[in-house]
């Protein structure tokens, strides 16, 4: 399994391989995941599961989805920012400086693990050729496993028309390529249909034993007190509370004072201005173990979802939990 985020502190983009891993032994699977994260975001081993890291330099890099508090913008070497201009033109993603280290470890660990099949998580999208060379040479089937559709990236993603027709296009090549394809969102497997692409929903959902401890039934807001509404995960601007905020300055004082907004977890500098402008009071702390996620939902009044507006196959899995 080639993942490139293994980590307990960006859940987001993990929990899904996490979750395909630790269940993959039960059906007769040894799972080798070979990532760029450090052993120390890996979450507790599982029997049948091992890990490998292979060093990424792109992590060291500064800039790309952080809070402004843990930015390190300037830690972008000379050569990442004199290709600024030309990445919103062409489909180049950082975690390409992953390709030849990744090449060069993966190959023999899995040859020495017999391997049988490679199963790739996308995102970063350049995984999908990194996933398929290393099958290639191995010469067994490639899996590929689309968490975020590609072809939503102008959307999300200020970007050029090129930009956004070459990433399509090999994006379609390797999923044509691959044995298999996986998907999160319905859209995603009706848009790859339309195209002659074969691919099977595996939808999110909860990890069952993070609630094990969680009753079914709700408790009952309480009268007194502010209500208190929590909204967890990345607040961007293709998933914005302007919504939200602009509800709030309809109220009355005496109403506005009444609600609390806690947001943990990624914000984008718009979302941060909102939050700051809004009349209730607004709180912000930075992201968090996923079970400490899930105490917060329960001293939660209200959990607030939001949908990825204009992105029809970004489905929050908070709808999930």
């Amino acid at each position: 399994m080639v993942v490139y985020e293994w980590s307990t502190r960006l859940m987001g983009g993990s929990i899904r391989a996490f979750s395909f891993a630790r269940h993959l032994p039960e059906h007769g699977w040894d799972v080798l995941v070979i990532t760029a994260t450090p052993p120390q975001e890996w979450p507790p081993p599982w029997p049948g599961v091992r890990v490998v890291h292979i060093r990424s330099r792109e992590r060291e890099f500064g800039g790309g989805i952080s809070v402004e508090s843990d930015s390190r913008l300037d830690a972008n070497p000379r050569w990442l920012r004199a290709l600024g201009a030309v990445k919103g033109l062409l489909p180049l993603e950082r975690q390409l400086v992953w390709y030849g280290p990744f090449l060069a470890g993966a190959a023999p660990v899995c040859r020495e693990a017999g391997v049988a099949a490679v199963l790739t998580v996308v995102a970063p999208n350049v995984l999908m050729p990194l996933g398929h060379r290393l099958a290639s040479r191995l010469k067994v089937p490639h899996f590929i496993d689309l968490r975020d559709d590609f072809a939503d990236r102008h959307r999300v993603e200020s970007i050029s028309r090129s930009y956004q027709r070459l990433l399509n296009a090999y994006g379609h090549r390797y999923l044509r390529r691959a044995r298999g394809v996986s998907v999160v969102s319905p859209v995603t497997a009706g848009r790859l249909r339309d195209r002659g692409i074969a691919a099977r929903l595996v939808m999110n959902g909860y990890v069952e034993d993070h609630f094990a401890d969680v009753p079914w039934e709700a408790r009952p807001v309480p009268a007194e007190g502010p209500l208190r509404v929590v909204h967890l995960g990345w607040l961007g601007d293709f998933r914005s509370i302007e919504s939200v905020t602009e509800a709030i300055a309809q109220m009355t004082d005496e109403e506005a004072s009444q609600i609390e907004i806690e947001q943990v977890g990624l914000v984008d500098p718009r979302q941060a201005e909102l939050l700051a402008e809004c009349r209730a009071t607004t709180r912000v702390a930075p992201q968090v173990p996923h079970r400490e996620a899930v105490r917060i939902m329960q001293r939660a009044d209200v959990l607030l979802a939001i949908p990825g507006d204009s992105v029809p196959a970004a489905l929050t899995g908070k709808l999930f939990e």
